[in-house]
């Protein structure tokens, strides 16, 4: 028999729209207690009110703003969640930035720097700052998302 996520403490990158929202309504309503994290604080929030408001019987979730290329913003976002509720069952590395649809050619190279630190750096720092908490409590998971780009890839 596979243990249930009722109860435990999930941690979600990029929670404040798309699959992260989604990710974080799906797993309140199985019972998680989700740590909503996002960059832009209002996002987070709405997402929070999302669960609240369609899942009044879910545990109530935590807003948290944090950009995952920031350590300071991830070492208190770690902190924020650990002190809330002494613990994290997993993290779900979701957040990433992709620029709008260019020929690689016309790419900036700002935009790759951001690419790289929000995909990349983020999850080496969500994962440095989460993952001691998640040893402390005993062990977790930790799950990093991709996208289609990462193995197919289009003209351009």
């Amino acid at each position: 028999m596979q243990p249930g996520i009722r109860g435990k403490v999930i941690v979600i990158t990029g929670a404040g729209r798309g699959l992260g929202r989604a990710l974080a309504l799906g797993l309140a309503r199985e019972g998680a207690r989700v740590a909503v994290l996002a960059r832009d604080q209002h996002k987070a929030a709405d997402t929070v009110e999302e669960i609240t408001a369609r899942l009044p019987d879910a545990p109530r979730p935590l807003s948290v703003a944090a950009d995952v290329a920031d350590e300071e913003q991830v070492r208190a976002a770690a902190t924020a969640v650990h002190t809330h509720w002494d613990r994290v069952d997993a993290l779900i590395n979701n957040a990433a930035w992709l620029p709008p649809r260019t020929n690689v050619l016309d790419l900036e190279v700002r935009d790759l720097h951001r690419v790289v630190d929000s995909n990349l750096i983020g999850c080496f720092l969500t994962t440095k700052h989460f993952a001691p908490i998640m040893i402390c409590g005993g062990g977790g998971r930790i799950i990093y998302l991709t996208s289609m780009a990462g193995v197919q890839a289009n003209a351009g």
